[in-house]
């Protein structure tokens, strides 16, 4: 996979649609973390430093179980963003609810997998 142009602060945290099809094309939990990483690493964490501490990104993730947990505080704490944070909250909370999704589609899809290989002889 192709990681997305970082270029200058701004672009790099302009849009999260670049990250979202990477996210969407992952075969793997660990594809996943690893985009994830690649998204964190690609961020301008000055640019980040007026959201919540609560809405801070890591600066990496070690797990399918952190992106998911990240993704629930992120999504929360829209709720009651500032309004200087929100642009660069809901770009965060997009990709980290993306990752989230895909997990589960991932795991769902290695179950149902699991069951049919069960099933036949």
């Amino acid at each position: 996979m192709n990681i997305p142009s970082t270029g200058s602060p701004e672009a790099r945290t302009a849009t999260a649609a670049p990250w979202l099809d990477r996210i969407q094309l992952a075969h793997s939990g660990e594809d996943v973390v690893a985009t994830i990483n690649a998204f964190l690493a690609s961020q301008d964490y000055a640019a980040l430093a007026r959201l919540p501490a609560s809405c801070a990104p890591p600066r990496s993730v070690d797990s399918m179980e952190s992106i998911n947990a990240f993704a629930y505080d992120l999504l929360r704490a829209k709720l009651d963003a500032p309004a200087g944070t929100a642009a660069a909250l809901e770009r965060l909370a997009s990709v980290f609810a993306r990752a989230s999704v895909r997990v589960a589609q991932l795991e769902a899809y290695g179950s149902a997998t699991a069951r049919r290989q069960r099933v036949l002889p």
